[in-house]
């Protein structure tokens, strides 16, 4: 497969939940809070089945990091003392529970952009007289 747009953001992802390709592959900054900050170098292309074998061999099994469910009063952003507003308090609520109605926003079609063809013309040469 090849990924197109936020590759960093998966590689992150990857290395956070499969901590042995963070080991190989990845290059952790250890002073870093914020895990999208906390890795860096290039990409490199990851051999799964020679991954798979070693981690098998070394762990008897794959390591995996599985993601954990946050309390409630997590997963709201916290801005200093304001009182969350109902309404957003209903939008996570409807994110949350797969509730939210996508046909309530207007969504713009696609517009499909054709190539023009530039026309040239035949140089034109000025009459003598």
């Amino acid at each position: 497969y090849t990924l197109h747009g936020c590759v960093h953001a998966l590689l992150i992802w990857i290395y956070e939940s499969v901590p042995g390709l963070g080991e190989i592959y990845g290059h952790r900054i250890e002073e870093a809070e914020v895990p999208l900050l906390s890795w860096h170098g290039s990409r490199q292309r990851i051999n799964f089945p020679n991954f798979c074998a070693q981690e098998k061999k070394k762990y008897q099994k794959i390591r995996v990091r599985h993601m954990i469910v946050k309390a409630m009063e997590d997963r709201y952003p916290k801005w200093g003392e304001d009182k969350l507003p109902d309404d957003l308090d209903n939008m996570i609520v409807d994110i949350l529970n797969d509730q939210l109605n996508d046909k309530f926003w207007d969504v713009v079609p696609l517009t499909m952009c054709r190539k023009r063809k530039n026309q040239v013309s035949a140089p034109s040469v000025p009459e003598r007289v």
